[in-house]
C-alpha cells in the first residue's frame, strides 16, 4: 500500500506547488466577487468549505473557478420550446428503433426536419420569437453546485491510472470546468454524466485512452452540421437538450462530448480556426481535443465515427488555430500545432499611408467575390507588413480597412509548402489555352474527401436481370469499375438476353450515393414506361423518387440497395445512365459562365456556353488568380490558378486528390 500511496502524495504536492495564487489571480477573484452582488455569500461559502489545510488543492480549483467566472452567462428560455426538443427526441427513438440499418445521415436529417418544424410551430403559436433572460454565473450559481462540480472532478481525476493523470494546470483548464462555450446550468448534471460514464475510467485500466475515447465518443452518437439550414433552436442548447437531439452546430455538439470526456477525469478542450482558407465557406469551426500524456489529440465531433484528425488537418486548409478554455481572456495561437506555418513579411507594394497593425489583415476569397479577415497584422513598418504563423499552401490577400473599405496592399499570393510568397501578379504572357472542369473545388480535405467517396461509392454495382419464370434469380450482367465523376454516365451492354426485371445492386455492407439511374432501350434512349419500381435499403422498401426524377442534385444514401424495374412484357436494353451524389460545380452544358482574373480588380474574359463538359478559354493573361462563375445556377464558387498545361490548380487541394487520406488516418489511429 505504501508503494501507492506515496506517489500519491508527492503527486498532490506538486500540484500545490505549481498552483501559487497570484496577485493577478486575486485581482481576479476580488473581481468576481464584487460582481456577484447578492450572490457573493455563495460563492463565500465554496472558499470556506475548502478553507482547511487538508483541503488546500480544492480551495485553490475552487478559487480558478470563482476568479474565472466574471466572464461567463447564458440565455435562459424557460419551458418555451420544450415541446420541440421533446419531439426530436422521439423521433430519434423512433428512427433508431425502426431504421436499425438507417445511416448516421438519414437519421440526422430526420430528427432535424422535425426539429425545425416544431421551433416553427412553437413561434407561431405565440406569435414571436422567444425574448430570453441573460443570467450571469456568478450571480446566481450556489455554494452546493460549484462544490458538488469540484469534488466530481477530483473523484474522477483520483480514480484515472496514474500514467494518465494530468498537471494541475491542465486539471484547471480542462477538468474542472462546468461549462464548454455558453450552456445552460443544470443543476447536478455534471454527477449524472459521471454516473452514466463511469464505466470509462474502468475500461482505462485495461484499455489505452484512444481506445476508451472513442468508446465514448461512438456511444453519444452525435449527428455533425444541420445539412446547409441553420441550426433552428435561437439559443445555446443544455446538456438535456443535446441529448434530445444529438446534433447542432459544430461548438454545440463539440462542448456536449467535452463536457462527457470532463465528467470521468479526461482533460479536453475546444480548438477553432475563424476561417478555412480553400472553399470560400464562412464562419467559425470548432472541434475538441483531448489530452494523452503529452499528446494533444484532435477529433472532429459529429461525424459517423471516431477518428482522430491531428494527421487530417495537417492538409485541411487552415489559415490560422486557436485555443480556448475556462479563462474567457486565454487565446492561444496553435497553428504550429497542426500544420507548417510560417512567419512572412509583405511589402506594401501600392503605398498606402499611415497604416497600423490593427488595420492591416491577412485575407482569403469569399464566394461574393471579395475577401474575408483570417487575423490582423503582427507589426507594420515603414514599407513591410508582418505575419506570425499562417497555414501554408492557401491563396492569400494581404488589405487594408479604413471606414469599411478594404483596399488591397499588393497582389494575391501563394504561401507555399516551404514557406515561400509566390505572387499572383499578371505578367506580359499568355497562357495558349485554359481547360476548365469545375467552379468550385472536387472536395476539402478536412471532410476526407467525402465528395471523392461519394463518386467512388458507384464502383462494384452490378446489373442483373431475371425472367418471369425465374424473377428472384438474377444474371450478373454488369459490374461498375473504374468509376470516377461528378456528370451522369452511360455504360453499354453486350448481353441481347431479354429479362422481364433488371436490377441494380450495391455492394453488401456499403451505402451507394446515388443521385441518377436509368435504363436506355436498344436504340439508347431512356426507357420511361414500366410496370412498377422497387428501390429497398437496408432491407426496407423506400421511395425511389430521387434517383429517377432527372434532377442531378437530389440523391438517396442507399446501404445494401437494390433497385429493381420490372416490366410486362421481357426487354432487351443496350446499357444504362448513372450519376453519383455530387456538387454540381462540373460544367454543365448549355449553362453560361464567365472567367475573371485579377489585375487589382476582377477583369472578365467573356461569357461563354458550355457546349461540352470541358470548358476552353484561349490566350489569357498568366499568373494571376482566376474566378469562375456560373451565370445560369448555383452558388459555390473559389478562385484557382492554371498550371502551364492549362489546367486548373485548386491551391491547397489539387495536390492531394490522389492520396489515400483513409492510410493517413489509420495509422495515426492506430
Amino acid at each position: 500500500m505504501r508503494k501507492l500511496f506515496l506517489p500519491a502524495i508527492i503527486f498532490f504536492t506538486l500540484w500545490f506547488l505549481s498552483s501559487c495564487f497570484s496577485d493577478d489571480r486575486k485581482d481576479a477573484l476580488y473581481r468576481s466577487m464584487t460582481l456577484s452582488g447578492e450572490n457573493k455569500k455563495e460563492l463565500q461559502k465554496v472558499l470556506d468549505h475548502y478553507k482547511a489545510p487538508k483541503d488546500r488543492v480544492k480551495l485553490q480549483a475552487a478559487k480558478y473557478l470563482i476568479s474565472n467566472m466574471k466572464g461567463h452567462s447564458y440565455w435562459e428560455f424557460g419551458d418555451t420550446y420544450k415541446k420541440a426538443f421533446e419531439k426530436a427526441r422521439k423521433t430519434r427513438k423512433h428512427l433508431k428503433e425502426t431504421q436499425v440499418n438507417g445511416t448516421w445521415s438519414q437519421i440526422g436529417r430526420g430528427v432535424n426536419a422535425v426539429f425545425r418544424k416544431a421551433i416553427d410551430s412553437i413561434e407561431k403559436s405565440i406569435g414571436f420569437k422567444a425574448s430570453p433572460k441573460k443570467i450571469f454565473d456568478v450571480q446566481m450559481l450556489t455554494a452546493d453546485f460549484l462544490i458538488e462540480n469540484i469534488e466530481v472532478a477530483f473523484a474522477a481525476h483520483s480514480k484515472k491510472p496514474h500514467q494518465y493523470r494530468e498537471s494541475f494546470d491542465e486539471f484547471l483548464k480542462y477538468v474542472l470546468p462546468y461549462r464548454v462555450i455558453d450552456e445552460p446550468i443544470e443543476k447536478h448534471k455534471r454527477k449524472e454524466l459521471f454516473e452514466k460514464y463511469k464505466w470509462a475510467l474502468d475500461s482505462l485500466k485495461i484499455h489505452p485512452m484512444d481506445t476508451v475515447v472513442s468508446q465514448i465518443y461512438n456511444s453519444l452518437e452525435l449527428y455533425g452540421g444541420v445539412w446547409g439550414k441553420k441550426y433552428k433552436y435561437p439559443g445555446v442548447p443544455s446538456l438535456s437538450e443535446m441529448e434530445a437531439t444529438r446534433f447542432g452546430d459544430c461548438g454545440y455538439i463539440t462542448a456536449y462530448f467535452i463536457n462527457v470526456l470532463r465528467s470521468v477525469g479526461i482533460p479536453s478542450g475546444t480548438d477553432y480556426c475563424t476561417r478555412w482558407g480553400v472553399n470560400g465557406v464562412q464562419g467559425v469551426h470548432t472541434w475538441a481535443f483531448y489530452i494523452n500524456g503529452k499528446k494533444k489529440e484532435a477529433v472532429n465531433v459529429g461525424m459517423p465515427d471516431f477518428k482522430k484528425t491531428n494527421a487530417l488537418y495537417v492538409h485541411a486548409g487552415i489559415p490560422k488555430v486557436f485555443r480556448k478554455n475556462f479563462d474567457k481572456s486565454f487565446k492561444k495561437d496553435v497553428t504550429k500545432e497542426y500544420r507548417k506555418a510560417y512567419d512572412f513579411e509583405i511589402e506594401n507594394l501600392w503605398g498606402r499611408a499611415n497604416l497600423l497593425p490593427e488595420n492591416v489583415f491577412l485575407g482569403v476569397f469569399n464566394q461574393n467575390g471579395t475577401w474575408d479577415k483570417v487575423i490582423q497584422s503582427s507589426a507594420v513598418d515603414e514599407n513591410r507588413i508582418r505575419f506570425k504563423q499562417i497555414g501554408s499552401n492557401l491563396l492569400y490577400v494581404v488589405f487594408s480597412e479604413d471606414f469599411f473599405q478594404r483596399k488591397l496592399l499588393n497582389y494575391p499570393f501563394e504561401l507555399t509548402k516551404n514557406g515561400r510568397l509566390r505572387f499572383l501578379n499578371k505578367n506580359n504572357q499568355t497562357l495558349d489555352a485554359a481547360f476548365l472542369t469545375r467552379k468550385y473545388p472536387p472536395f476539402t480535405v478536412r471532410n476526407e474527401k467525402r465528395k471523392i467517396q461519394r463518386i467512388q461509392s458507384i464502383n462494384t454495382c452490378v446489373l442483373q436481370g431475371s425472367t418471369f419464370e425465374a424473377p428472384t434469380e438474377f444474371q450478373d450482367l454488369f459490374t461498375i469499375a473504374n468509376f470516377y465523376s461528378t456528370l451522369k454516365q452511360t455504360f453499354r451492354i453486350s448481353n441481347s438476353k431479354p429479362f422481364s426485371n433488371y436490377r441494380l445492386k450495391g455492394p453488401k455492407g456499403e451505402i451507394v450515393n446515388l443521385a441518377e439511374f436509368h435504363l436506355l432501350d436498344k436504340n439508347s434512349n431512356e426507357i420511361k414506361q414500366w410496370k412498377s419500381i422497387e428501390l429497398m435499403a437496408a432491407e426496407k422498401q423506400t421511395s425511389p423518387k430521387n434517383v429517377i426524377d432527372h434532377k442531378s442534385l437530389t440523391s438517396r444514401d442507399l446501404k445494401d440497395m437494390f433497385l429493381t424495374y420490372s416490366f410486362d412484357t421481357p426487354i432487351c436494353i443496350s446499357g444504362f445512365t448513372i450519376q453519383a451524389q455530387n456538387d454540381g460545380n462540373h460544367i454543365n452544358k448549355g449553362d453560361l459562365y464567365e472567367l475573371f482574373y485579377w489585375d487589382k480588380d476582377w477583369i472578365s474574359l467573356g461569357e461563354k456556353h458550355a457546349k461540352d463538359t470541358v470548358l476552353t478559354y484561349y490566350e489569357i493573361p498568366k499568373n494571376t488568380l482566376y474566378w469562375l462563375q456560373n451565370n445560369s445556377r448555383g452558388k459555390e464558387e473559389f478562385v484557382f490558378t492554371f498550371d502551364n498545361k492549362g489546367n486548373q490548380v485548386w491551391t491547397g487541394v489539387s495536390d492531394y486528390e490522389f492520396v489515400n487520406l483513409d492510410s493517413i488516418l489509420l495509422a495515426q489511429n492506430q
